[in-house]
């Protein structure tokens, strides 16, 4: 994260955002989804990411879309390559699905921004992975 990222202007953007769209083949900076969480702004992104996790957790914070190959190994991974393949780059996109979704997600809004920190996902609990990750313990 660049230092960009921490200053009064990026908070404020995600402050005035309904929506956080994250439609990469594959999330290489899960903690984006975790800012969205912090902001309460529902998100719409691609199953390569936390995003199926954190709804599994939470409950309706956001909405996954099947967009890109499922990715679930580092073979599968290497063999499709999403960050360096170029057919991702001019790849047609499911739109009218996308827009769909989001539309769902910005008329049930309250829907979306009504969860619970819960014993799954809360601040204490993603302090203490980090930490371990840190300190080499996992």
């Amino acid at each position: 994260y660049s230092k960009s990222h921490h200053n009064t202007k990026y908070i404020d953007i995600f402050k005035k955002c309904h929506l956080q769209l994250i439609l990469t083949p594959f999330d290489t900076g899960p903690k984006t989804l975790c800012e969205s969480l912090h902001y309460r702004v529902p998100f719409l992104a691609s199953r390569n990411s936390a995003a199926p996790e954190f709804i599994d957790m939470l409950g309706n914070c956001g909405k996954v879309i099947d967009i890109d190959p499922y990715i679930d190994s580092m073979e599968k991974y290497r063999s499709i390559d999403p960050m360096n393949n170029k057919r991702y780059y001019d790849k047609e996109l499911d739109y009218e699905q996308i827009l769909a979704s989001a539309r769902n997600i910005i008329d049930n809004f309250g829907e979306y921004t009504s969860w619970k920190w819960n014993e799954k996902l809360n601040y204490e609990l993603q302090a203490r992975k980090w930490i371990d990750v840190l300190k080499g313990n996992k």
